[in-house]
């Protein structure tokens, strides 16, 4: 699939000051049904329809990439679009689950998704406004267990899962000019999800998750900067590799309450933040909450503490629209402190 991004204009600018507004109308009908085929394998099948209608109206003044040169005044596009588009799918969902014995469960599925078309509120011509772009579509093969083991104290589930996307809908950001959507290409999500809890006393609980993703685009050929790159098997944005999260809890009971001790630890690997390969780095942050809850359960008082250790990272990194050039880092908050009561009516 080659997608064609306005990257590159040598003399040019783009830029818009529009006005714009959608009105959905939305209608689906599904139904799911299961069975059990024999004592311990079930069956599920289950069916969607949907159906949505967008109405889009944008006014306002454009700026075409390439529209000012040397020697050229700025010539601007009054926009004054009006259109309407709707878009049906029907998709479908298959599972299997398996009572391997009554605290193991084996389960199959396969399932379809639909996400629908849209147009760019900020478009910088009357047929960018009118254009839009055109619904995504996903398939999905799940395997996965579920297990309560050592009389519930132990509970481990997983899955193994792979995503094929088709007309996958990007943001994309040019050179110089508004961030607009489009449908770049088909990828491929493949990984696995691993939750664990223990609990080796009543009053103490431990519990984790680990999970892998292998995000990458399938047909992607785009054109930037005065040449097509192809950027099959590259990294999609925006989802890391690996991720970890674990968590302690201890609950313990005093004459007037109980008290609540609460530790949580999360590490997420680096991230592909934008288009133009640019990187958020790994991170990790550690948060502690001690709660006393009192004896009817009526209020709670809370002390906690966010990132502890006070880690410097940012989930978010990109070009700025005005000035590619120059990189804007949305940083996460510092190592913070605080009480909360929190009361149940």
């Amino acid at each position: 699939m080659l997608f064609e991004l306005p990257l590159f204009a040598p003399f040019g600018i783009a830029g818009t000051s529009v006005t714009h507004a959608v009105e959905t109308d939305a209608f689906a009908a599904y139904g799911q049904a299961s069975y059990d085929l024999t004592d311990r394998l079930g069956v599920t099948v289950g069916a969607r329809w949907t159906r949505e209608t967008k109405d889009f109206s944008a006014t306002g003044e454009g700026i075409p990439q390439g529209s000012e040169g040397p020697g050229n005044p700025l010539i601007e596009e009054v926009i004054d679009a009006r259109t309407s588009r709707t878009w049906e799918d029907t998709s479908f969902r298959f599972g299997l689950d398996y009572d391997v014995s009554s605290n193991i469960l084996l389960y199959f599925n396969l399932a379809q998704g639909f996400k629908s078309g849209g147009f760019n509120g900020q478009p910088v011509t009357n047929a960018d406004a009118l254009m839009g772009f055109e619904p995504e579509y996903a398939e999905q093969i799940e395997l996965g267990w579920r297990s309560d083991l050592f009389d519930n104290r132990l509970r481990i589930n997983g899955a193994i899962y792979q995503t094929d996307y088709q007309d996958l809908q990007i943001s994309a950001v040019p050179d110089i000019g508004s961030p607009f959507t489009a449908n770049a290409a088909n990828a491929e999500v493949t990984g696995f999800e691993l939750e664990y809890s223990w609990s080796p006393t009543p009053n103490l609980t431990l519990s984790g998750s680990t999970a892998y993703i292998d995000a990458t685009f399938k047909d992607f050929t785009v054109f930037e900067q005065g040449a097509l790159r192809v950027r099959d098997g590259e990294r999609m944005r925006g989802i890391p590799e690996w991720t970890t999260s674990l968590s302690g809890q201890y609950v313990h009971a005093i004459p007037q309450g109980t008290l609540i001790f609460r530790g949580d630890y999360v590490w997420q690997d680096e991230r592909v933040s934008n288009d133009q390969d640019i990187h958020a780095p790994a991170w990790d942050r550690t948060d502690l909450r001690v709660t006393y809850l009192s004896p009817d359960d009526r209020w709670s008082l809370s002390a906690w503490a966010r990132n502890v250790f006070d880690e410097v990272y940012w989930l978010r990194v990109g070009p700025e629209v005005t000035a590619p050039a120059s990189m804007r880092r949305a940083l996460e908050p510092p190592q913070t402190f605080g009480v909360s009561l929190q009361v149940n009516l």
